[in-house]
Parts: C-alpha cells; sequence; structure tokens
C-alpha cells in the first residue's frame, strides 16, 4: 500500500472501529523493522496522524499511540498487546 511515508503493507482490522475523516473509508498501514513496528490508523491522510509506535520484545509489543497533524504530535496513551497463540 503507497502512503505518504512510502510503501506499507495493508493491516486489517479484526475488531473494534478505525478513526474515519471526512466520510472516506479508513485505511490502516504497518511496517516492521527489525522489533520496531508502526502502525498508521491513519494511512490515506497525509496531513493529519493517529499511529501506534512501539518495540515487539518476544511475545510482547509495548508502544505510545500519537495523535496529531503537520503542527505536531501529542502522546495519547501507551499501547501494550501480546501474543496469544
Amino acid at each position: 500500500m503507497e502512503t505518504c511515508a512510502g510503501i506499507w503493507r495493508k493491516l486489517e482490522l479484526v475488531g473494534g472501529h478505525l478513526p474515519q475523516l471526512e466520510n472516506q473509508p479508513p485505511q490502516a498501514a504497518y511496517m516492521v523493522e527489525g522489533s520496531f513496528l508502526w502502525i498508521d490508523l491513519l494511512a490515506g491522510w497525509c496531513d493529519v496522524e493517529d499511529q501506534i509506535v512501539g518495540n515487539i520484545e518476544g511475545r510482547k509489543f509495548t508502544g505510545k499511540r500519537q495523535q496529531g497533524g503537520m503542527l505536531g504530535r501529542e502522546v495519547a496513551g501507551t499501547v501494550r498487546a501480546w501474543r496469544t497463540k
């Protein structure tokens, strides 16, 4: 999937809801580099950001959800996840 930040992989949501802007279908994408995981919940938009950024260690993920735009970002919260299977 082509995003403003380059080529990312399309993220399929299996539960919950993605943010939606201007009644456009939401698009989410992700990129993995080593143990670094970057999820862009608004991949279809270049000037609005809603991202989850963090590290994978073993079966656990820890990161921060950041929201903002062209004037900067703010941390919206901490994200933790773990693999169950």
